[in-house]
């Protein structure tokens, strides 16, 4: 008897599920979802009345792409102040510390000896003096909760699940049959369930992408962009001058979307009508809310530097303070005071 009741206590016992065993009802529970959301789509389809010369599921996928879009807006916006306080507070306070540390740097090097070649003397000015400011950036950052990194994540961040998700829907509804995705055409697809046959919308993916990656360029004046140029020029001359690699996350950022931009008409060449038509739209209104971004910035920027003049006009960093410029200024500011006194910074 007891035998019994043990045996019927082990039966009663839960048996543990295993780990593995968890991830297909997950998958069937995001099918679920996207399976829900794509009827709701055929839905909303079909009750809105548009003319008869609109077509309604190309045109419910564009209203869905609009959507979409204006959800992500107040992240956008919230990147953007932050952006803004990492400019008019971190930025201009750098610009400012820069010829002092400059300055603190080189006496402080001069009273510690320091001697070699006068390449190897500007590499180690260079370096100290872009130690400190990078310290003190990140203290300001911190201080004014503007960290770029994080900054610079919140709208991939926003929009990331909104776009794969609504990708995923689409793609669903092409596969299945009885949403009547194959007797509508638009523009130059045939069906909205198979790919571009002229290629014609993944080439335009393609420009729009990488339009959108240069649109940063289209708000600016010729002044600005001289001044662009001239600090790229700059920093490209410091870095072979110091030999220090400096790594800018603007320019990896631009250079991973042009890649970007290629991939992307790869994928909008196999990929069905309806989510190429999600795309394409989904990319011309972020170059438009890009645009309308930039140029915001572009004014509310001009208006800071009309009362702190010391704020850069475009994002991309002035050369640090270590750069030979930098250096040849102090020493024609220390040289009459030096005159006749052996120099520490000559070789032996």
């Amino acid at each position: 008897m007891l035998s019994c009741r043990g045996t019927v206590r082990r039966s009663l016992r839960p048996i543990p599920v295993p780990h593995h065993s968890r991830y297909p009802q997950n998958r069937r529970h995001l099918s679920g979802i996207i399976e829900n959301a794509g009827q709701g789509f055929l839905d909303l389809a079909t009750a809105l009345p548009y003319p008869p010369s609109f077509p309604p599921y190309s045109t419910t996928i564009i209203l869905v792409t609009i959507f979409s879009r204006l959800i992500t807006i107040p992240a956008t916006y919230w990147a953007s102040k932050r952006a803004q306080r990492y400019e008019e507070n971190v930025l201009s306070a750098l610009s400012g510390l820069r010829p002092i540390i400059a300055e603190q740097e080189f006496r402080a090097m001069q009273q510690e000896r320091i001697r070699g070649e006068k390449d190897y003397l500007k590499r180690v000015h260079a370096e100290r003096c872009q130690a400190i400011l990078t310290a003190r950036g990140k203290e300001l950052a911190k201080q004014h909760r503007c960290r770029p990194l994080f900054t610079s994540l919140i709208s991939p961040l926003a929009q990331a699940p909104v776009f794969v998700f609504v990708s995923m829907m689409f793609s669903h509804l092409a596969r299945n049959p009885a949403s009547c995705f194959d007797s509508e055409s638009f523009l130059t697809l045939t069906t909205l369930v198979h790919p571009d046959e002229t290629f014609t919308l993944p080439i335009v993916l393609g420009l729009l992408t990488m339009a959108n990656v240069e649109a940063s360029t289209w708000v600016m004046t010729p002044a600005e962009r001289a001044k662009l140029a001239e600090n790229e020029a700059k920093l490209r001359e410091q870095t072979q001058n110091d030999g220090i690699r400096r790594y800018r996350p603007q320019s990896m950022i631009k250079s991973a979307l042009r890649g970007l931009s290629v991939v992307r008409v790869g994928l909008c060449a196999i990929a069905p009508g309806a989510v190429t038509v999600y795309w394409v739209a989904s990319a011309t209104l972020g170059l438009l809310q890009t645009w309308v971004t930039n140029w915001l910035d572009a004014r509310r920027r001009r208006a800071f530097q009309a009362t702190s003049p010391s704020v850069p006009i475009t994002s991309s960093s002035p050369p640090p303070a270590g750069s030979a410029a930098a250096m040849s200024n102090i020493k024609a500011q220390n040289g009459a005071s030096n005159q006749g006194k052996p120099s520490s910074w000559q070789r032996k």
